[in-house]
């Protein structure tokens, strides 16, 4: 048959109608809304003077045998209608507010991944920005039963961070909904099985929400679990969220490059042909992913079985958890990929990969020799001994590995480095 796609329109008032009956769903890894009142606010104008509107994507897939229609293209503009029709939107300073009040009583879930770029203040600063909401209209919607317009807009009054829309300037009344239409691209792939489709919108999910700006490339990857997510705990393991060090490890990164240490043995070729930019490196950690979810044989990357076999793989990181949380690790504040990757190289290492005790009677040795490796590492200059010192002179040097942490030959030597301070330690 191949692969079909779709084209046609629907009135805005059908829109609301399939979003609010999950006739369209929005994928769970979809988590943020991303759009101000100006943006919204246009959008309706645009509407209103019949102008150009992007059309939405939506794809049809099997899961667990369940048929859905998700929603890959389009989650700011439905989610903008929704908010006009219900007369509700969110407000950033109260979002704010509730944020915090939140990270008081449960931790923060939300926190911004630590990556190559080894930049936390920007990072942080995308996290906790005026742009992002971490809310979708998912949470208003009850997965039991329909609740019409009047319920949600009765549900939507109760949340803390929405204000009433001021919608003078576009009356949203039945006429209006009724007769202004919003496009669609309807994507069906080759019915030629489940592994056909989830390769399928791996690429479109991965084309879409990358060359967007709603997610982080750490959360596209979300979209590749969501096709099959028996194994998500493994990529995103619970005791993620426990760190409270500032900002989450990427657990997929460090298990994609010390499988591959793993299968070859050493650090030289570690991410050789991905380095230079984010999205390459991504390549690499979505091969990975690949590899573990279909369970293949690979010349880069020990596989699945070899790793876990029949055992599965949930002792492992339970055990990664434990050392982290009785450790002390997990309360501890970096704010360099040079810290992170000193202990956690070594550590997932050692338990995932070795098979290898930790014991924490000994952890203060860990740490002294961690930390003194840190110091080298973040040190501006060197000396001729390569000793850390403040003073530049004709006998010191600047530190490239502190300039540029993201470089694969500084990476390389953190993860050797780190493996072999544990090692020392523990043999």
């Amino acid at each position: 048959m191949g692969n079909k796609v779709y084209y046609g329109e629907y009135s805005l008032d059908y829109w609301i109608h399939l979003i609010i009956s999950k006739n369209i769903v929005l994928p769970e890894y979809q988590r943020s809304f991303t759009w101000d009142e100006k943006r919204r606010n246009n959008l309706m104008k645009s509407f209103k003077d019949k102008r150009f509107v992007p059309p939405v994507t939506i794809g049809y897939f099997e899961k667990d045998g369940e048929k859905q229609n998700l929603i890959i293209d389009g989650q700011q503009r439905l989610t903008s209608l929704l908010l006009s029709r219900l007369g509700y939107f969110p407000n950033r300073d109260a979002y704010k507010k509730y944020i915090k009040k939140m990270e008081k009583d449960v931790g923060n879930p939300d926190k911004n991944f630590i990556d190559e770029n080894d930049d936390l203040e920007q990072a942080k600063e995308i996290v906790n920005g005026k742009n992002i909401i971490k809310w979708t209209f998912n949470e208003l919607l009850d997965p039991t039963k329909f609740l019409c317009i009047e319920e949600l807009s009765n549900k939507i009054k109760t949340i803390d961070f929405f204000d009433p829309i001021d919608n003078e300037d576009v009356k949203i009344n039945d006429n209006f909904l009724k007769n202004t239409y919003l496009g669609f691209c309807y994507l069906v792939p080759d019915s030629n099985g489940n592994e056909y489709q989830k390769n399928y919108y791996s690429s479109v999910f991965r084309n879409v929400n990358i060359g967007g700006m709603n997610l982080s490339l750490q959360e596209s990857r979300k979209a590749l679990y969501y096709l099959d997510n028996s194994m998500e705990d493994l990529f995103m393991p619970k005791f993620v969220d426990k760190i409270n060090s500032g900002s989450k490890i990427d657990f997929v990164r460090y298990m994609a490059i010390l499988s591959q240490y793993k299968k070859q043995n050493t650090i030289d070729t570690l991410c050789k042909g991905y380095g230079g930019k984010k999205d390459k490196i991504e390549e690499y950690y979505e091969e990975f992913i690949d590899i573990m979810i279909n369970k293949k044989e690979s010349d880069t990357f020990y596989s699945y079985n070899q790793l876990f076999g029949e055992r599965g793989y949930e002792a492992k990181l339970d055990k990664i958890g434990e050392i982290i949380e009785n450790s002390g690790l997990c309360t501890k504040d970096f704010d360099s990929i040079i810290d992170y990757d000193m202990y956690y190289f070594g550590l997932i290492y050692m338990i995932l990969f070795d098979e290898k005790e930790i014991h924490l009677d000994r952890w203060g040795e860990i740490e002294e020799k961690i930390n003194n490796q840190i110091k080298i590492y973040k040190a501006r200059y060197l000396d001729k001994d390569k000793k850390p010192t403040d003073e530049f002179n004709e006998d010191s040097y600047i530190n490239w590995h502190q300039k540029n942490p993201a470089a694969l030959i500084n990476l390389r030597a953190r993860v050797g480095k780190s493996i072999e301070i544990y090692e020392n330690i523990m043999r």
